[in-house]
């Protein structure tokens, strides 16, 4: 996460023209630093322990106690550690509306097996009840904006920008030793507040509550442990970030580095937990943010990028992906370093912010 935000520092400290007039902008090249690609993660096998077999005939028996609000839940049968462990995973990833549950105590008989859940800080057994009903008022709120006859794509765009807009990434809480409000779906959509977690939770619920699968993957970037979505449409699997994209943001600019991406470029930044309950194969990239509005590119071509820009021009931001690094790195020292981005017909351009993401080969324009 950190490398990332050291890139995008970097490109904006780069930038030579701040404060000059178009034409004086015209003549005067960018100074950039050609970037350097990082070899990807290795990919890692995931060994996905959950099933509906004899080992979690208990799971639905489960959840239930636990979404009536019970803390103490009893299953009637005896369960090895080793699966009430998986179940409790699978419960998180499935069912991130019952976000009040932290560590717990197991207990295990003859007949019988024993949970005592503890409780994240900010909740208490009385106020459970009143907070998920907060919880699913906002998540009412928010899905009421979404168009009936949208689909699942323009969904999931949805719900990714409105966490993206409406969420601060609450940087204090990244190195909690326990989970927090921030870790969780309540405090993304009631509090306005969330780490990864949260951010991870908060999708998947709301998408959940649409009819869409969707979950939550965890794994190691370069600076720790992070977690992101996967979510399926129009049968395909994708991942998708709405963290990372929040955190590299500038003002009002959205991004979409990570929305709807495969598994090639998400073992370019990250590196999956081999414990999680289910990772799936994301091949596909024809619901990619970029792919969708002709953003996406093969080769450099400058009239073709500068079309782009001009037709963005009223929003007076623009972003564009390549598919490899030799294109994306031609962009950069071509359009960027030689200062053709002020040349764009169409487009009024004397001040400009960039941002650049060398494992994601993005180029983001804002002017």
């Amino acid at each position: 996460m950190k490398k990332i935000l050291s890139a995008l520092t970097s490109a904006a400290a780069a930038l030579a023209l701040t404060a000059c007039s178009a034409s004086d902008a015209i003549s005067t090249k960018i100074d950039v630093t050609p970037p350097v690609y990082e070899e990807s993660y290795t990919p890692v096998t995931i060994t996905n322990e959950f099933n509906d077999g004899e080992n979690f005939d208990w799971y639905e028996e489960f959840v239930q106690q636990v979404q009536e609000f019970s803390i103490r839940p009893v299953i009637t049968r005896r369960v090895e550690k080793k699966y009430v462990r998986i179940g409790v995973k699978q419960l998180h990833n499935e069912h991130p509306d019952i976000f009040w549950l932290d560590g717990y105590y197991f207990k295990t008989g003859t007949n019988a097996t024993t949970l005592e859940f503890e409780l994240i800080d900010g909740c208490t057994e009385d106020s459970i009840i009143s907070m998920h009903s907060e919880l699913e008022d906002a998540a009412d709120e928010i899905l009421a904006q979404i168009p009936e006859d949208s689909s699942d794509y323009d969904k999931a765009l949805f719900v990714h920008d409105y966490i993206v807009d409406n969420t601060n990434y609450y940087y204090d809480g990244v190195d909690a030793d326990s989970r927090q409000l921030w870790h969780t779906a309540y405090g993304c959509l009631v509090n306005g507040e969330a780490v990864c977690q949260g951010y991870a939770e908060a999708f998947t619920y709301l998408m959940r509550r649409m009819g869409i699968e969707s979950g939550i993957c965890s794994g190691i970037v370069e600076h720790g442990s992070h977690a992101w979505n996967y979510v399926k449409l129009d049968g395909e699997y994708y991942w998708l970030d709405a963290t990372w994209d929040d955190i590299n943001s500038k003002d009002d600019v959205e991004k979409h580095t990570y929305f709807l991406f495969d598994d090639t470029r998400m073992l370019r930044t990250r590196k999956l937990d081999p414990t999680q309950n289910f990772a799936p194969v994301c091949e596909s990239m024809d619901l990619n943010f970029y792919v969708q509005n002709d953003a996406f590119f093969d080769t450099y071509d400058l009239d073709t990028v500068s079309a782009l820009v001009a037709a963005n021009a009223d929003k007076h931001c623009c972003s564009m992906m390549f598919s490899n690094f030799d294109a994306y790195n031609e962009a950069v020292m071509d359009f960027l370093g030689e200062g053709k981005v002020f040349k764009v017909d169409g487009a009024d351009i004397s001040n400009i912010s960039y941002y650049t993401d060398d494992l994601m080969f993005t180029i983001n324009l804002d002017f």
